[in-house]
């Protein structure tokens, strides 16, 4: 069960990896602003995502601060705390298991394990171990995995900040005639901003 609620808690993490701003409409206040959205699209063309796959993977969260997700430090160090919590539980139970597997398989009469009046046998005390140690092993993994994930969130979303998500694409569909039988057109058209209090729908109408 242990490994089953670690795979849950990764989940939270991966989810952030597909979120995207929504979309908010246009407004006078947002048109008066429109001056400054130059310098920021500057700033986010001078991010380059091998810089932020590498910060993440240094220093875990680094990444998230360069492309200025910052909300996103929290979740990074939540999952890596969680991993390294049940790495110490499941080493913690694995040597348990194993020192009373030592001690019960040993010739001394005079030494008894922890385990003595739960588990009456070697096999039992064996079988516990094992399955302990697996448990330490994927903690051990889902750990590494989180930190190279968070490296890998770092890269795809410094990529996506590249992508022109504004109100300002149009989607245009022709049918071309100077060939025969039927095929679609798309191309997608700037459309020029409205002045303040006007608007312009999304075929320039």
């Amino acid at each position: 069960m242990k490994w089953i609620l670690q795979l849950v808690l990764l989940s939270f993490f991966v989810i952030p990896l597909f979120a995207q701003d929504g979309l908010t409409l246009a407004s006078n206040s947002e048109i008066q602003a429109d001056s400054a959205k130059p310098a920021n699209r500057l700033r986010i063309k001078d991010k380059s995502p091998n810089r932020a796959a590498i910060y993440s993977l240094v220093l875990p969260g680094a990444g998230q601060v360069y492309n200025g997700r910052i909300w996103k430090v929290p979740i990074v160090y939540a999952a890596l705390g969680t991993s390294f919590y049940f790495i110490r539980t499941n080493k913690t139970q694995y040597r348990r298991f194993r020192d009373a597997y030592l001690i019960r398989i040993d010739t001394i009469p005079t030494t008894f394990d922890e385990f003595v009046d739960v588990i009456p046998t070697a096999e039992g005390i064996k079988s516990y171990r094992d399955q302990a140690r697996r448990y330490m092993e994927i903690s051990y993994f889902s750990f590494g995995f989180v930190w190279l994930l968070n490296s890998i969130e770092a890269y795809v979303d410094c990529h996506l900040l590249h992508f022109d998500i504004s109100e300002d694409l149009s989607l245009d569909l022709s049918v071309p005639k100077a060939y025969p039988g039927i095929s679609v057109n798309l191309s997608f058209n700037k459309v020029p901003r409205p002045a303040a209090g006007r608007r312009i729908g999304p075929f320039g109408k």
